[in-house]
């Protein structure tokens, strides 16, 4: 049906359930893209939708709440750990320079001492 529940049709189509919209041809009109394809399916999906009532549709926003504040949080230390790993990195230039050639740290001399 359509591929990501959290996408940008899946999650219109549960804010729209939320918002008191029970028509299963209104909600599969609000599919996007490649779900454009699949609007007969959803609708035959979307059935039912009547029984959605105002309690199941009072968790689904609080479920949908808390998956974005999740996702912000995650947002939030990605950028964190971003700018700790940063001053760790190799510049591609140095990368490009090393004779091991690219996709390989620069070697460090061996220790062992030359043969005599």
């Amino acid at each position: 049906m359509i591929s990501d529940l959290h996408g940008v049709t899946g999650r219109d189509i549960m804010d729209h359930l939320i918002a008191s919209e029970r028509s299963p041809r209104a909600l599969a009109q609000l599919a996007r893209a490649r779900a454009r394809r699949k609007i007969p399916q959803l609708e035959q999906a979307l059935e039912g939708a009547e029984f959605f009532t105002p309690e199941l549709a009072a968790l689904l926003q609080a479920m949908l709440e808390r998956i974005d504040s999740i996702n912000a949080e995650i947002g939030k230390l990605s950028l964190v750990i971003e700018r700790l790993l940063a001053p760790h990195e190799f510049s591609s230039s140095k990368w490009s320079r090393c004779p091991a050639g690219a996709g390989a740290p620069p070697r460090t001399p061996s220790r062992r001492p030359a043969p005599t």
